[in-house]
């Protein structure tokens, strides 16, 4: 279930949010928001004010707690609700307990009661921490994209972790690997020529990858012998790459989960291909082809080609954004203005330019006004594989390039969407990293965006963003002339 507050109208007396606290009519202050969906607590945190009827301590506390015990209501096939003083604390609060186990909402509603007495300034969740989430995976060290100093990954992960957020990763496909097919949802094969293929069969249920190597000269081209590249593999693993497992890698939004999109094998994608990948890979209908049964929010396409974004495609991207899925795209690797690059050149897509561990525009890194962000694209550790031609023995390999920084930001992308308590739609999301985006640490050689993209910062936006619509509702709700 996505890590999502969920507030009826019904609750409208429960708290005035603003990152993270809220106040009760009566001023107390009510803070849940440590409480997560799924968790239960029994454990709270009450201070009283000052200047009561009677003095403050145990006595006046448990009067307090009585007060509310009577006024609940109570069920006949339900046991009465208990209240317990645990201790005194510093600072004049005290911890109590209730009878039993609650979840979020019950909570949420006991808390309420208890702040809307006269005696409460304040209640708030006695909060399980844990310590900040270092991985045991073993190359986790090397992995210096995640780093606060790199994308703010590790400091994101405080907050959100891509619970509950699909990626489709449009690309060459994907192979099985250890450290990744836990976050693997079925995926679908577009590709229609067999010779491009390679996999001996038309668009099917098997987003399997048979590799995209070629012989010289095999793609109409002066080209020279390509091995297969596992692309798909590698985005997949950046984004998603299971953590914590004591194997491998780190994937940056490792709660989210990755259907894959074959569009692209040897010598490439055709146009046809990419439109019908993006189209059912949203949630659209695509002929012949099986609804998609877990439609993403996101969508990565970490390819591109000279020209100029055509009709069919824009329709395709405004489409997908229509049904409410952030495209990131790729600014590519030709080190030339991205204007003249597709689907870069294209409109509603979000445009990943690359920089190095210093910051500066990676040398082979397009760049140009199409550009909106940029990401770290060198010396990625992801999940590969050894194999020159067909898969062989699953590896971690170091990759390289824009498609790479713009996996990373569809990650950061998964991190917000998993923050929010709705899904954000694609404008909300690329104006948040914008805004939120790390300056460049000295002027970029050419224009690559608003600046480097801070995973930390863009999971803070959409969390103030939320607590500041909240703060607006119940600040009309409460005021003199709100009505209900």
């Amino acid at each position: 279930m996505r890590n999502r507050w969920r507030f009826a109208l019904g609750l409208a007396t429960a708290l005035l949010a603003t990152q993270g606290w809220a106040a009760a009519p009566q001023h107390a202050v009510v803070d849940a928001s440590s409480l997560q969906a799924g968790m239960r607590t029994d454990r709270f945190i009450v201070k009283l004010r000052a200047g009561g009827a009677t003095p403050l301590g145990a006595s006046r506390l448990e009067a307090v707690l009585q007060r509310v015990i009577a006024a609940m209501p109570r069920r006949v096939d339900q046991p009465a609700q208990t209240l317990h003083h645990v201790r005194p604390m510093a600072l004049g609060a005290d911890v109590i307990r209730s009878g039993v186990a609650l979840d979020r909402a019950e909570a949420e509603d006991l808390m309420r009661r208890i702040a809307a007495d006269p005696d409460v300034e304040s209640i708030e969740i006695d909060a399980v921490m844990q310590p900040s989430l270092i991985p045991n995976d073993p190359q986790f060290p090397d992995q210096w994209h995640l780093a606060s100093e790199a994308t703010g990954a590790i400091d994101a992960w405080d907050f959100a972790n891509g619970s509950g957020v699909v990626v489709a990763v449009v690309d060459t496909g994907i192979i099985r690997h250890s450290d990744l097919e836990a976050n693997i949802l079925p995926g679908y094969d577009f590709i229609e020529e067999l010779v491009r293929a390679n996999d001996g069969d038309g668009p099917d249920d098997d987003p399997s990858d048979p590799g995209d190597w070629r012989d010289a000269n095999a793609c109409g081209t002066s080209d020279p012998v390509r091995p297969s590249s596992w692309h798909g593999t590698n985005l997949a693993g950046a984004i998603v790459a299971v953590t914590n497992n004591a194997k491998g890698v780190a994937g940056l939004a490792h709660g989210a989960k990755v259907v894959p999109v074959r569009i692209s094998g040897t010598c490439g994608s055709v146009t046809s291909d990419i439109i019908d990948g993006i189209t059912w890979a949203s949630g659209g209908t695509v002929p012949d082809a099986p609804a998609n049964p877990h439609p993403a929010e996101i969508l990565n396409l970490s390819f591109g080609g000279s020209g100029a974004c055509g009709a069919v495609m824009q329709e395709a991207l405004d489409g997908a954004v229509q049904r409410g899925a952030t495209i990131v795209v790729a600014a590519g690797n030709g080190a030339q203005d991205s204007t003249g690059v597709a689907p870069a050149n294209c409109r509603n897509v979000i445009v990943v330019a690359g920089v190095t561990r210093q910051g500066e525009r990676a040398q082979s890194s397009n760049y140009g006004a199409a550009i909106d962000i940029a990401a770290p694209s060198q010396q990625i550790l992801t999940t590969g594989n050894t194999g020159l031609t067909h898969a062989e023995q699953e590896n971690i390999s170091a990759e390289r390039g824009t498609s790479m920084a713009a996996a990373l930001v569809s990650g950061v992308v998964a991190l917000m969407q998993s923050a929010t308590e709705r899904q954000r739609t694609p404008a909300e999301i690329e104006a948040m990293l914008k805004a939120s985006a790390a300056m460049f640490p000295g002027l970029p050689s050419h224009p690559i965006g608003a600046g480097i993209v801070d995973a930390q910062a863009a999971v803070e936006a959409v969390r103030k963003a939320d607590a500041e619509r909240l703060q607006a509702t119940y600040a009309f709700i409460f005021s003199d002339d709100g009505e209900l």
